[in-house]
């Protein structure tokens, strides 16, 4: 311990000596010179750092705007590949697959005029090819290159798909025609609205596009009804040009307007017509007669205005179907339709036809098979009867007109043995119904509608021999007596009309016979309970 205690006791010491002798501390002052300078370097390091950062800033802003520019002068590309959802401001000529879409190019100008916008000058001189190349087919006067006006939409078209004509070898001057008037119909028709579409305004062959068929490069066939497809606008003169069009279906639509007179002049090739369902509002011009080749016609559920048919309808030699139900038809059938001696079918149901059934139709008697002209307001008087000369009759309805007397003249049992639907209902006729007779039918018959008329008597034991009969209407009639109880043989009864209006006994007086065949085939007992929509229409159409 004494080592260490004195060891210790000298480092005291030279600490306090050390301590002892130096000064206190005095403030430290500027040295003038020296300050100034290193203060100055301070000051221009700071001045250069802040000028590399702004030099910096404006580069990167230089560098995004670039960026910004290049991607806003890309844009129309790349939106081009999605025109087909309608969001293309289309400017280029070089995506030729990709189909342009003109309606998103018609904006108002400061007129509020819709005119098309952002025309490429690649396409105008396309345009200007095109135009020079169909002068015969377009507008007296020519169009605006910018017009919302669908033949020049389909110009337009035309001059993004086909870029350079000259090289499209494949195009001959009747192809380039025919295409131009199927985008025609396109662009006319609002097929932007279309459920099918597939590959339209392509840079494929127009033969390729859904609904068109060709021959030997030539379109035969435009079938544009499948599913309910949208058509709307209406029918443009250029579908005339396709000289060789055999078949045209666009039923299910909205287009309006009336057909063109062109097209019955030029079409003289086309054997089946199809415009029903839509909203076409015409008289049937007497130039259908120029449509000589036409099989069939279908211009069902259009408003026609309560036109008449024309008689040149007796030009048609090779009708074999004419079918126009709903559609506001009115003036009498004319005589001329006894010379289209192929018809099979015809339907002119749900119109205001008057007038009397011409004898004329008679000379139908070896082709004409189904006859519908229920509910018109054909002339009070017997049913006629030229009707019973027509031998191949399937189908008789004449339900829901002015027709009085006896419902079974003897001239029908014996001549309409063929008969499968006969509909009488809705009428004033009288009698009772025959017996024996009705063997004649027990073969074929399948629909029997005689409700709502004034038929008496009862229902005979014979009815039971009518075995193929599915629907028997005789409800609100002066029917009386009991239900024979041959009706449970009627093994495919679906619908049986018989206790309203009549004196038949109660519903708890069924013979058990028929009682379990209403019970198995679930037959349908009251026409307001299970005759409408499409049962009503499959009866009565």
């Amino acid at each position: 311990e004494g080592p260490r205690r004195g060891s210790s006791q000298r480092q005291v010491a030279i600490t306090e000596d050390i301590t002892s002798r130096d000064p206190e501390p005095s403030p430290i002052s500027r040295m003038p010179d020296e300050e100034e300078s290193g203060e100055g370097n301070q000051k221009c390091f700071t001045t250069v750092s802040r000028r590399k950062a702004l030099m910096m800033g404006l580069a990167v802003a230089v560098a995004v705007a670039i960026l910004i520019t290049v991607l806003v002068l890309n844009l129309p590309s790349s939106e081009h590949a999605d025109s087909d959802l309608g969001n293309n401001m289309h400017e280029s000529c070089s995506d030729y697959g990709r189909i342009p879409d003109m309606w998103n190019q018609c904006q108002p100008n400061d007129f509020g005029e819709p005119t098309i916008v952002n025309i490429p000058s690649c396409q105008k001189e396309q345009y200007a090819a095109l135009t020079s190349a169909l002068a015969e087919y377009l507008p007296e006067g020519g169009l605006a290159i910018d017009s919302c006006d669908p033949t020049n939409m389909a110009l337009l078209s035309m001059a993004e798909t086909m870029p350079n004509i000259d090289s499209h070898a494949e195009f001959s001057t009747n192809a380039l025609v025919e295409r131009f008037s199927v985008i025609c119909l396109y662009f006319a028709t609002k097929g932007n609205r279309w459920a099918g579409s597939s590959q339209w305004l392509s840079e494929d062959s127009h033969c390729a596009w859904f609904g068109v068929t060709c021959d030997a490069d030539q379109i035969i066939e435009i079938v544009l009804d499948l599913d309910l497809n949208k058509l709307g606008g209406t029918i443009p003169s250029e579908l005339a040009i396709l000289t060789q069009l055999k078949i045209l279906k666009m039923g299910g639509g909205d287009i309006e307007g009336a057909i063109p007179v062109e097209v019955y002049r030029k079409l003289t090739n086309l054997e089946l017509l199809a415009l029903n369902g839509n909203r076409l509002e015409m008289e049937i011009a007497s130039e259908i007669g120029g449509l000589r080749s036409l099989t069939h016609v279908d211009i069902s559920y259009n408003n026609l205005g309560e036109t008449t048919l024309p008689s040149e309808l007796g030009l048609l030699s090779d009708l074999e179907f004419i079918q126009c139900f709903f559609c506001q038809l009115a003036g009498t059938l004319p005589t001329e339709i006894g010379k289209c001696t192929n018809l099979e079918i015809v339907s002119f149901a749900s119109n205001f036809i008057g007038g009397t059934i011409p004898t004329e139709i008679g000379q139908l008697n070896t082709s004409l098979r189904h006859l519908n002209l229920n509910t018109n307001n054909l002339e009070a008087g017997p049913i006629p009867s030229v009707l019973f000369r027509l031998t191949q009759l399937t189908t008789l309805s004449l339900f829901s007109n002015s027709f009085r007397g006896p419902a079974f003249p003897s001239e029908m049992l014996s001549n309409l043995t063929n008969l499968e639907n006969l509909d009488l209902g809705r009428m004033s006729l009288t009698g009772t119904i025959p017996t024996t007779e009705l063997s004649v039918w027990a073969p074929s018959l399948i629909t029997l509608y005689l409700s709502v008329n004034s038929i008496s008597g009862t229902i005979p034991t014979e009815v039971g021999a009518l075995t193929r009969l599915e629907t028997l209407g005789l409800d609100q009639n002066n029917i009386s007596g009991s239900l024979p109880s041959e009706l449970g043989l009627l093994s495919s009864l679906q619908r049986l009309y018989l206790w309203e209006g009549n004196r038949l006994l109660s519903r708890r007086d069924v013979p058990p016979e028929l009682e379990r065949l209403l019970r198995e085939n679930a037959v349908c007992k009251f026409e307001s309970d299970c005759d409408s929509g499409a049962d009503y229409e499959a009866r009565h159409f």
